[in-house]
């Protein structure tokens, strides 16, 4: 059974949902950590200890160090919205999110290495990945969107998956 380092900026909302669903709800081991509230010699520690270390935005894996990011996944919910870990969006996501988790793992430690295959990210990745990607466009543009059809369409469907 793997051991899960659930990591956000302070450990409270984002990693602490998914933690909670990867221990309370699967029985995996999970443990939830601030990238922001510990030091780089915790991370090191806490990295070597876990099978898997899951990231809820790309962009944290600067705090992880190199020599484990093999490691590595992401369940990108994007940034912290809720401001409560048992949130029901939240909570939706990141159940979501374990599933393909505890999938990806069992297919990787049972099938012959040459039979394994990159797995398609879950929705909730696919979600926070475009909002990043907006919010990147934005600020290399000034802080404002080009008037680009593909993007106008890929903000309209962001908007559209999250009921806005």
């Amino acid at each position: 059974m793997p051991s899960f380092l659930v990591v956000c900026d302070g450990g409270n909302v984002r990693s602490h949902a998914l933690a909670y669903v990867l221990h309370d709800l699967r029985g995996h081991e999970a443990i939830a950590v601030g990238r922001l509230r510990v030091t780089m010699q915790t991370m090191e520690t806490l990295s070597d200890w876990a099978d898997r270390i899951v990231l809820m935005q790309p962009h944290m894996i600067e705090s992880i160090p190199s020599r484990y990011h093999y490691k590595v996944r992401c369940v990108d919910v994007g940034p912290d919205r809720w401001g409560i870990y048992v949130h029901p969006e939240l909570l939706a996501m990141v159940q979501q999110g374990a599933d393909w988790l505890i999938d990806e793992w069992t297919r990787a430690t049972t099938a012959e290495p040459t039979e394994v295959k990159p797995t398609p990210p879950p929705i909730v990745e696919l979600a926070g990945s475009v909002e990043y990607l907006l919010q990147v466009a934005e600020m290399l543009n000034g802080g404002a969107l080009p008037r680009d059809e593909g993007i106008m369409r890929a903000r309209a469907a962001l908007k559209a998956w999250r009921g806005q």
